[in-house]
């Protein structure tokens, strides 16, 4: 079914969904809200109508998430990895050492496209 006929009462399911569609489904309406929601909801209630119902019922909140500012620059941390590199770079600017040469060998036409997108 094309995305411009998808509805409300439309099954995830039944539209071709499954478990990782509705896990990244869970996962970006997480990134835009502050609901903790379980996949459960998504494999029990397989419409948006249903599923917003079920939310309303529950009480839960789907108010935009509150982004997270800029932390200031002293309270910045690094990994471990991260201070061996940046010692690294600090010892031989431009070094490449964490470089790891590899080369392909391509056959036919190359799909510039392909490869911008």
């Amino acid at each position: 079914m094309p995305a411009d006929k998808i509805g409300v009462r439309d099954s995830f399911f039944e539209l071709g969904g499954h478990s990782l569609s509705a896990t990244r489904v869970l996962a970006r309406l997480r990134s835009m809200t502050t609901a903790a929601l379980s996949p459960r909801l998504v494999f029990e209630v397989t419409t948006v109508r249903q599923q917003a119902e079920a939310l309303d019922e529950a009480g839960v909140s789907l108010a935009p998430a509150q982004p997270i500012g800029r932390a200031p620059a002293e309270a910045a941390v690094a990994s471990f990895a991260q201070e061996r590199l940046w010692y690294v770079q600090q010892l031989q600017p431009g070094g490449v050492v964490y470089n790891v040469p590899l080369a392909f060998r391509l056959v036919g036409e190359v799909d510039v496209q392909a490869l911008a997108g």
